[in-house]
């Protein structure tokens, strides 16, 4: 990271059917935290819907496909959009093995995206 520039931060909502969605959303939601660093959202967009929906915010991103480059914008989110999990959105409350999954994949991407110097660090929601 060059003097001055601002840390790339990967933020991942966790489990699906967990308390994650809600709490990254209101994380991110919080304009002071979009100002203080770059953030880049890695989740399928039923979770991001699903933390919205709890959370009653809607977030203000920059949506990516999993083949687009990489770009921030001051004071935007950067949502890399994952596919959704194997057998459909997973029920609130409830474990599963596509939950699961799904929360691994953001961390597969997010990690790989660390070893790259694409991001600085991981924010992984409960």
């Amino acid at each position: 990271m060059n003097a001055g520039s601002r840390p790339r931060i990967a933020v991942l909502l966790g489990d699906p059917a967990g308390v994650g969605p809600e709490m990254g959303v209101k994380l991110l939601a919080r304009a002071q935290n979009a100002a203080a660093a770059d953030l880049l959202l890695i989740a399928p967009p039923s979770v991001v819907a699903s933390g919205e929906r709890i959370a009653k915010a809607k977030l203000d991103v920059l949506r990516l496909g999993p083949r687009d480059a990489l770009r921030f914008e001051p004071g935007r989110i950067t949502y890399l959009v994952q596919d959704e999990p194997a057998g459909g959105v997973p029920p609130l409350g409830e474990c599963s093995e596509a939950a699961g999954q799904a929360a691994l994949h953001a961390l597969a991407t997010a990690t790989t995206l660390a070893r790259d110097g694409a991001v600085q660090g991981i924010v992984f929601a409960p």
